[in-house]
């Protein structure tokens, strides 16, 4: 019996685990395609902060399954400029807005992978 437990226990971590990475590779793919590009200028060829959008494994620190999805080192410290303003910029709230429309395909991923009894 203890057995069956946990052998239910190891498909639903699975499941869970496949879950949050398909819920993570959504909102990359949105918050790349929301995230604006530098395309004229001094520097327009560097690495892009589209470019550098990645998610983490999933980790389990506090008991409870967690991904991280956002900016890599080479354009988290400045990213927030474009996103908030500045004193001579308005904010494009780009990190807001692909939250919200990745709400959506997030939410699916959950669902496809979570569904009981497939």
């Amino acid at each position: 019996m203890i057995a069956a437990i946990e052998e239910l226990n190891f498909g639903v971590q699975k499941r869970a685990k496949k879950a949050l990475v398909d819920g993570a590779e959504a909102y990359e793919k949105v918050l790349k395609a929301k995230t604006p590009e530098y395309v004229a200028g001094p520097n327009a060829d560097n690495v892009h902060a589209a470019d550098d959008v990645t998610h983490s494994s999933v980790s389990q620190t506090t008991g409870d399954l967690s991904v991280d999805v956002g900016y890599g080192p080479k354009s988290a410290n400045y990213i927030r400029f474009p996103n908030w303003g500045t004193t001579k910029q308005d904010p494009q709230h780009f990190m807001e807005a692909a939250q919200e429309e990745a709400t959506t395909p997030v939410l699916e991923a959950f669902l496809k992978n979570l569904k009981v009894g497939e």
